[in-house]
């Protein structure tokens, strides 16, 4: 987990810490990304403190020219025998543009890849979110029905994700 670096776009992407614990909160809880996730209630301070302790999830902060754009997460999860990896992201700013997120999704895959070589994603993404969409399928993640092999391993990583509301894709 050390800070990734590219010089020539200004990009930082750095581990995160608990000195991140009360601007994470506040950016997740922003409206703009409220809208797409599965648990669409703010979170309240102590319910994320406590969170925040337990979490197994690897988080990172994506900057460019030292503004924070937007938080990118991982983590594998075994549900009945398979381990999958599960993931996502948030914005910081509306400042964050297509090419800080496809910046942050193709880091983000090529270190999981090595890391993790071999391990399925599952993921959700609301229906609505046609753009999220479109990159997901760029990164080769498809959609799956609820015939699909990791179908309910899925359902059960996002309990909250209707699939009336959301997609659910893997890769």
């Amino acid at each position: 987990n050390k800070t990734e670096k590219n010089e020539n776009q200004g990009y930082i992407i750095e581990p995160i810490d608990d000195r991140h614990v009360n601007r994470y909160l506040d950016t997740r809880n922003l409206d703009l990304n409220l809208q797409n996730m599965t648990e669409i209630e703010k979170v309240v301070r102590l319910d994320h403190f406590l969170w925040w302790l337990k979490t197994e999830r690897n988080s990172y902060l994506l900057k460019k020219n030292d503004q924070p754009l937007l938080y990118i997460w991982h983590q594998p999860r075994t549900i009945n025998r398979e381990t999958v990896l599960i993931g996502g992201w948030f914005v910081c700013s509306e400042s964050c543009n297509v090419v800080d997120v496809v910046y942050a999704l193709n880091w983000q895959l090529k270190v999981t890849d090595k890391e993790l070589p071999g391990l399925p994603w599952v993921a959700v993404i609301k229906k609505s979110n046609r753009f999220v969409l479109s990159l997901n399928k760029r990164f080769g993640f498809g959609i799956m029905d609820e015939i699909h092999p990791l179908f309910k391993v899925a359902s059960e990583c996002f309990s909250s994700a209707n699939i009336k509301t959301f997609n659910y894709l893997f890769r």
